[in-house]
């Protein structure tokens, strides 16, 4: 499993990029994460995990399995087209 993950950022809030497969690897669910999480809608969908919970939930689920988790930053002036993306749904 891959152990870098981009952390995306504008001036106002934060989220980790994660891929469906790596949320599969590690038993984990949407219904594992808040609804200010974003997902985008592809075939094989990307999460936008929120900085103040729901990143949290997916680092330390991911270095119990596997080590250390490294980020690689991603900063937007103004808003991220992130935010156009659709919510999380429970």
């Amino acid at each position: 499993m891959k152990n870098t993950f981009t952390f995306h950022s504008d001036s106002g809030h934060g989220w980790l990029e994660v891929g469906s497969k790596d949320l599969d690897r590690l038993g984990l669910k949407e219904s594992d994460f808040s609804a200010y999480s974003y997902k985008e809608h592809v075939s094989s969908p990307t999460y936008y995990l929120e900085e103040d919970r729901d990143a949290g939930i997916f680092i330390e689920r991911f270095e119990k399995a596997n080590g250390a988790i490294n980020l690689k930053d991603s900063y937007v002036e103004g808003n991220s087209p992130i935010r156009d993306l659709g919510h999380i749904k429970h």
